[in-house]
């Protein structure tokens, strides 16, 4: 894991402040990180790879190359001071391996879940579906890498609000705030990483088995491919104090 971070803060004019912060960091592993808890999922596509290497070793699960964060603040005068403040984040969006559906076990392992796709031009609206996502266009004709593709950036807004209220019987003051996380956020959720999925019903929608026994499955584009399949934002927290 690399990071590097960049962080200023400035006054703007009097009681007006601007800070913004950005970071720009690198995973790697080869540890296969299993999300369902099925420890099936954690096994290696290809056999013959070595433990820890080959198409395992790549970027983690928990890669999140870009954070940017940027707050302004604003603090007034007088005997009722009041604070506002505004705060906007950003990360990129985590990484995801392009596949099948959930409980297709393309290469036979006793996984429905770790297989990467081929990415073959000739499967019915492949060649549509590329140009549409970035991180397929160099990988025609290949397995999907690890985590090769990448959920959408994240994006939020915060608000906090504060005043303080004079209390004579204690010489001092009485601070109410109020805090609204995720007053606004982008929509994020479980995203559709099948690229292709078998189509029973299609004109091609039979298993083909050669006599050294390769089965060939009945595949077709997923035109939903990278898309929410539901959505699961973070709520909206109201906090007073």
């Amino acid at each position: 894991f690399y990071e590097a971070r960049l962080e200023v803060t400035r006054d703007l004019v009097r009681g007006l402040s601007l800070s913004g912060a950005y970071s720009l960091s690198r995973t790697r592993d080869n540890w296969l990180q299993s999300w369902s808890g099925d420890p099936t999922d954690e096994l290696a596509p290809f056999p013959s790879d070595p433990i820890g290497g080959g198409w395992a070793k790549g970027i983690s699960d928990f890669d999140v190359p870009q954070r940017a964060l940027l707050t302004a603040t604003w603090h007034s005068a007088g005997r009722f001071p009041v604070t506002l403040a505004g705060r906007y984040r950003y990360q990129s969006g985590l990484p995801f391996t392009p596949g099948f559906q959930p409980g297709v076990d393309a290469n036979g392992d006793g996984s429905g879940r770790n297989d990467p796709a081929f990415i073959d031009p000739s499967i019915p609206g492949v060649p549509g579906l590329v140009p549409q996502h970035p991180c397929l266009a160099d990988q025609v004709g290949k397995f999907a890498a690890r985590n090769s593709c990448r959920e959408a950036a994240r994006q939020a807004v915060d608000f906090a609000a504060s005043i303080a209220l004079p209390v004579h019987s204690v010489g001092g003051h009485v601070e109410v705030t109020l805090d609204v996380v995720n007053l606004v956020t982008s929509r994020s959720g479980v995203v559709d990483r099948a690229l292709v999925r078998v189509n029973p019903n299609g004109p091609n929608g039979v298993l083909v088995t050669d006599p050294s026994g390769n089965v060939t499955l009945p595949l077709v584009a997923n035109p939903h491919f990278g898309k929410l399949l539901s959505r699961r934002d973070e709520p909206r927290v109201l906090r007073l104090g």
